[in-house]
């Protein structure tokens, strides 16, 4: 979703996009749609994929002092859902992004409409980047990532160099088998200890990276993720998958081990 606000900032002479224009430009990407579904409150828009009604994103005022502003009058925003790892890159990275307002900060965001964008970058990404919103939005992502990972500001020459990474992986779509390597050459350990029924926290740790990994990046059920690792269930890969998301919002440590894990599977 907040690729729709860059794509849509990208094609514009001024940097104030307003509620008509941001839902004009989402309705026309694929699968999304939106609607106004509270009582009484005809200002708040749902934005959804079409598909689903799943909500990407919500229109809403905020308070000023919510987005770091100072005027008396709210501010038109819009909340973005974000998965928790990406929600604090982007928050690092971009200052007119904010913790979400009235929303789980794990999983959501808030961007002023107001808010200054970068234009030679988002003029590149706006032209280079087609597809649904999924797609468009996991190529900002993993260009925001691969900034943060060398440690570097995002400028054309880094945009270009991502976005042709992912046309040419982009084919190539990431297995379990992939995913257990990749974590297992990152902690040292072998596939046996992985898929062990071991309580050692490094490969516990480990174990439940992989399968917050695998939910992430495949597209095969939770069931099947346990059985391929080390044959759990179902319920075992959803307490991994929330025990990842808690600790990369309070671990900087282990935050650090997911990230340099993501950039790997996509670089």
């Amino acid at each position: 979703m907040l690729s729709v606000l860059w794509k849509l900032s990208a094609t514009r002479k001024h940097n104030m996009i307003t509620k008509e224009e941001l839902l004009a430009f989402s309705d026309g990407l694929t699968n999304a749609t939106h609607d106004c579904p509270f009582e009484e409150d005809f200002e708040t828009t749902v934005l959804r994929h079409a598909d689903t009604g799943k909500w990407f994103g919500i229109l809403l005022y905020a308070p000023s002092s919510a987005v770091g502003q100072k005027q008396e009058d709210a501010v038109l925003c819009v909340n973005p859902k974000s998965k928790p790892e990406d929600s604090f890159v982007l928050r690092e990275i971009f200052p007119c992004i904010y913790p979400a307002y009235h929303m789980n900060h794990y999983h959501w965001i808030t961007v002023p409409l107001n808010a200054d964008l970068p234009k030679e970058v988002l003029q590149f990404l706006a032209s280079k980047v087609v597809g649904s919103v999924r797609e468009i939005e996991g190529t900002l992502i993993s260009l925001i990532a691969h900034a943060t990972l060398i440690n570097t500001t995002i400028d054309m020459d880094l945009a270009q160099t991502v976005t042709d990474k992912i046309v040419k992986v982009s084919s190539n779509e990431i297995s379990v088998d992939t995913i257990q390597d990749t974590v297992c050459e990152y902690f040292n350990i072998t596939r046996d200890a992985l898929a062990s029924k071991t309580r050692k926290r490094e490969i516990v740790q480990a174990r439940q990276i992989a399968m917050y990994m695998c939910r992430n990046f495949t597209k095969i059920s939770l069931a099947a993720i346990g059985q391929q690792i080390g044959g759990k269930d179902h319920a075992t890969v959803v307490h991994s998958c929330n025990i990842v998301q808690d600790l990369i919002a309070t671990n900087k440590t282990f935050k650090q081990y997911v990230v340099d894990i993501e950039n790997r599977l996509k670089f």
